[in-house]
């Protein structure tokens, strides 16, 4: 589990290579890394964090004579209420490093293993996260905080355990840095025989970002910082070979002269990769960009290369130095737009007063019709008086020869609540707003013009108090997007003043529609209210899409449950035609093919109502789906629905293709004319690096080109069509019994889940998770879908004569297989996989159901101070807090011995049924609303939350009420906000 590691003792000694597992060691907390797990002789040392409060470190020793019966021998604890970070040992020693607000460094002593004990500790800012001995000496890489967050190499002095001491600190860069040596001990570069250390960095200095490689060296006690080998990206490796290091990064491979240590010379240099930002196919070629930065002056460029082999480039066109903001392919031509962020002074005349700066805006079209050549056919550069934002402008044609560019900035606000005044309300409330501003600006351009490109008009979409813009869809000559706006909670019409809630700010989304009739004079239509923001639009505009919550159109609340509407558009208002619900797993994602179809991410399915189904409690699957609107303009699904092992992070829509990304792996569907989506192939990346989708291009050889930034470009070849395991489950049943009768297991790429349920619900469902791959490795191996999926769905008699029964589920991308079988039977098409289901369920152990912890949330009404009153009861302790919901004064918080009566009286008037029925009805609960209560009842590893005014928990909320009045509050009438 996530707060106890797990240790395995494996005997890998057999002559035939097999491996058996002899027992296991649960210490005390979690084992973070691979340096806090130490073998010495027949003594296994460990050191856990325990995530507990307040926090801690023990380091653990445990006999391993008889490794079937490990034993432990002793415990020492430190670094209460700290954090745990680098740990060494070192013979019978140990160095540990907590940190709280300082760095303490633990010697501890463990020459007798049964009784370790701390010898030292030294206090230094910052923390260590790596420690190297070396003797009477410890040479360190961490954090120095001291003046902002800078990587540090420090070396200590432990001749003396019981007096440890700071000999030399170097900190690297002025104000802020980091390195990959920080949370990867191969990248900090220890040369002993040169008393050489050396360490990649990069940082924020007053003249921009810098990367390169830090020399240092080590002489006696005393650390000197050397010279730097500066790179154009981050370096992730150096060595040395006599008086030449050589230094590794994602572009090249460095050979530099250190011969005079503070000045190091470039000898030559072998380039590796260039910057890759987004790739386009071309035929038999492939463009590759590289966007450039003003951060570090990497210039703009395009390499051309064939898409047939490793890329070798054959045309390289150099871009200069503005930084590319948007990209648009139309037919043989690429249109290509850059924006500089830094304003040029305008020319004025002697004497006159320098006025405020412009901005450029270049737009270039490039010819790719004679390839290999790159001719650059057209270049039109503009000044803006103000600055464009974003780095990837979208490209929407409103018509064959006229393109617009939109950009979009963005203000933030704390709160997530949505008005909708049209024929169907969702509204909300979202707190306290800061204000601010933000706008979307569109950039018209004539592409077709006999004296080239042309600039046509600067349309500023600049409304007060807004944020969220959507992206823009492009319809008929219009541009349709959607932002967000907020305003005071008012009376007014259709609001009356009782249902008002002081210093409340209501949010609304809004649609825009900017015409471009007029290309060089567009105009906007009167913003229309919709339920949320716009994720599409179809019948020529006539219908629109929205993603957001539903609202209770009287107290604003919302059960969180995010809607996928249609919405009839008129030009003057929006009409709710029908919704379908996203599920609880994230991320909720919707595209909309130019045919009207919306492929969506996560559409919630309905629940299986068979009676071993445990889709209830248990997280469902992963979906994609595609979906259109019927005659009665309602949602129907297009079969087949694909099930996926991970929630899906990105879409890509191209005509009638679609990628989807899910982790590193990218899957590609053909659409069909119905609308139906068909996998076809299935990517894989060769590394674990960040892409953007929305970059990638498939080639006519239907390779996959994804740009990996500083890494150059991969070309992935597909995979076959076939069905990619999802999920395996299992679980037992028993019809008459008593207790939790039902268990489940679900294994999935990365998580493991176990669940335990009663028949009746009379017991809180149990739930318990374990991460990691290796039960997914390991039961991958057992399942054969193709003789999986002929199994009959009933195997026998299931549960006959009380015998119980078992049941074992198979999912895979786009098609899911059950079959249920007596319990204990034996089939041996797949026996393999039903002992490893077994194996793996009989892991999970069922503790006792009890209730963990109360809680009861009251807001009070007609009430100005401390206003939100709790009370939080466990077995041993109950503490009541009172506080300001608007955060003007101090909360006030009590707390004593819980009696046993109260608590035995707590549990009675629990019962687990009405618990799970209220919980599954995901009923609205406004969480600031005067008048609102609440309760949060813990068990069986999970939160229950009810609201409180339903009748079924009249009594229990009656005795928590009383509970509650134990303690009148009568506030300060001054104060400051809790901390």
């Amino acid at each position: 589990d996530r707060e106890r590691s797990t240790l395995k003792i494996i005997d890998i000694g057999q002559a035939d290579g097999a491996m058996t597992e002899l027992s296991e060691i649960r210490p005390a907390g979690r084992i973070l890394d691979k340096f806090k797990i130490n073998m010495h002789g027949k003594i296994l040392r460990v050191i856990s964090e325990l995530p507990i409060r307040p926090l801690q470190t023990d380091l653990e020793t445990f006999d391993l004579t008889n490794p079937k019966r490990p034993f432990k021998l002793g415990t020492v604890t430190l670094g209460k209420n700290e954090s745990l970070h680098a740990t060494r040992f070192d013979g019978d020693k140990a160095y540990i490093v907590t940190f709280f607000r300082i760095d303490p460094l633990w010697v501890v002593d463990l020459s007798d293993p049964a009784n370790p004990t701390i010898s030292g500790e030294l206090e230094v800012p910052g923390w260590s996260t790596y420690i190297q001995p070396l003797g009477d000496q410890l040479l360190s890489i961490g954090i120095d905080n001291v003046k902002g967050w800078r990587v540090s190499v420090s070396l200590f002095d432990v001749a003396d355990p019981a007096k440890p001491g700071l000999l030399s600190r170097v900190p690297i860069g002025t104000h802020h840095s980091w390195s990959e040596a920080n949370h990867d001990e191969k990248a900090f570069g220890w040369i002993e025989e040169a008393g050489l250390i050396l360490v990649p960095f990069q940082s924020y200095e007053e003249s921009g970002s810098m990367a390169g490689v830090q020399l240092i060296d080590l002489n006696g006690d005393t650390l000197q910082k050397r010279g730097v080998i500066e790179h154009t990206v981050a370096p992730r490796r150096s060595a040395l070979k006599e008086n030449v290091i050589l230094s590794l990064s994602g572009r090249s491979l460095m050979s530099v002269d250190a011969t005079d240590r503070d000045r190091p010379e470039l000898v030559s240099e072998l380039t590796l990769s260039w910057r890759v930002d987004e790739v386009f196919s071309i035929g038999d070629h492939v463009l590759q960009l590289t966007k450039g930065s003003q951060w570090n002056g990497e210039n703009a460029a395009l390499r051309l290369g064939e898409a047939d082999r490793d890329f070798q480039f054959l045309t390289e066109l150099d871009l200069g130095s503005t930084p590319v903001v948007g990209t648009a392919m139309r037919g043989e031509t690429l249109f290509i737009a850059q924006a500089s962020t830094t304003s040029v002074p305008v020319p004025v005349a002697e004497g006159e007063k320098q006025g405020p700066g412009t901005y450029s805006f270049v737009m270039s079209a490039v010819d790719l019709s004679q390839l290999p050549d790159l001719q650059l056919l057209s270049t039109k550069e503009i000044q803006l008086e103000n600055p464009v934002f974003g780095s990837d402008l979208q490209a929407l044609w409103i018509s064959d020869d006229h393109l617009v560019w939109q950009s979009s900035q963005d203000n933030w606000f704390w709160g997530n609540d949505v008005v909708f005044d049209g024929p169907a309300r969702g509204i909300a409330d979202i707190g306290f707003w800061p204000g601010g501003f933000s706008g979307s600006r569109f950039l018209a351009f004539d592409t077709d013009s006999a004296d080239g490109l042309q600039f046509l008009s600067d349309f500023d979409l600049a409304v007060e108090n807004v944020w969220n813009f959507s992206d823009g869809h492009a319809v008929d000559g219009k541009i349709y997007i959607s932002y967000q706006k907020s305003e005071l909670d008012e009376p007014g019409p259709g609001r009356p003043e009782e249902l008002v809630i002081k210093g409340r700010w209501i949010q609304k989304n809004f649609l825009a529609v900017v015409d471009y009739a007029d290309p060089i004079h567009p105009t906007q239509r009167p913003a229309v209210n919709i339920p949320g923001s716009l994720a599409g639009v179809s019948h020529g505009g006539d219908v629109i899409f929205t993603k957001g919550m539903h609202y209770d159109e009287e107290t604003l609340v919302t059960n969180n449950r995010e809607w996928l509407d249609a919405l009839a558009y008129d030009g003057v208002a929006a009409h709710l035609m029908d919704s379908i619900a996203y599920s609880s797993q994230w991320p909720h994602l919707a595209e909309v093919t130019q045919q009207g179809y919306v492929i969506a991410g996560q559409i919630q399915e309905d629940k299986k109502d068979d009676d071993h189904s445990v889709a209830d409690i248990v997280f469902g699957l992963y979906t994609l789906s595609s979906w259109f609107l019927n005659d009665e303009g309602n949602f129907e699904r297009q079969d087949p629905l694909w099930n996926l092992p991970f929630g899906a992070s990105e879409l890509k829509l191209t005509d009638d293709q679609l990628l989807l990304r899910q982790g590193q792996e990218v899957w590609g569907f053909n659409i069909e004319e119905s609308g139906a989506l068909q996998l076809q192939s299935v990517y894989e990346p060769f590394g674990c690096y960040w892409f953007n989708l929305s970059g990638t291009v498939l080639d006519e050889g239907d390779h996959l080109w994804i740009p990996a930034s500083d890494y150059g470009a991969d070309r992935l070849s597909p995979t076959g069509p076939d069905r990619p395991l999802v999920r395996v489950s299992g679980g037992t049943f028993f019809g008459e019994c008593e207790g939790y009768c039902k268990t489940s297991i679900h294994v999935g790429p990365t998580r493991t889940t176990f669940t335990a349920s009663a028949l009746d619900q009379s017991l809180p469902t149990y739930r318990q998770y374990a991460y990691g791959a290796n039960n997914w490795a390991s039961i991958a191996d057992t399942v054969d879908w193709n003789v999986f999926s002929e199994l009959p769905e009933i195997v026998g008699c299931p549960d006959c004569a009380d015998g119980g029964g078992e049941w074992i589920e198979v999912n895979v991308a786009g098609e899911s297989h059950r079959v249920t079988f007596g319990n204990g039977v034996k089939i041996d098409a797949i026996q393999p996989l039903i002992e490893r289901i077994r194996s793996l369920r009989g892991g999970f152990k069922i503790p006792e159901p009890k209730i963990d912890s109360v809680n009861y949330i009251r807001i009070e009404s007609d009430c100005e101070d401390l206003c939100r009153r709790r009370i939080h009861i466990n077995q041993s302790t109950s503490r009541w807090t009172f506080s300001d919901p608007l955060g003007q004064l101090r909360a006030k918080n009590y707390s004593e011995r819980t009696p046993t009566l109260d608590w035995d009286r707590l549990d009675s008037l629990i019962d687990w049924r009405v618990v799970q029925d209220l919980v599954s009805r995901e009923s609205a609960i406004c969480y600031s609303c005067p008048g609102t209560e609440w309760i949060e009842i813990t068990g069986g590893n999970q939160i229950y939350l009810i609201p409180a005014w339903f009748e079924e928990v009249s009594d229990l909320k009656g005795f928590l009420f009383s509970m509650l009045n134990k303690y009148q509050i009568k506030p300060e009438t001054e104060g400051v906000p809790e901390e």
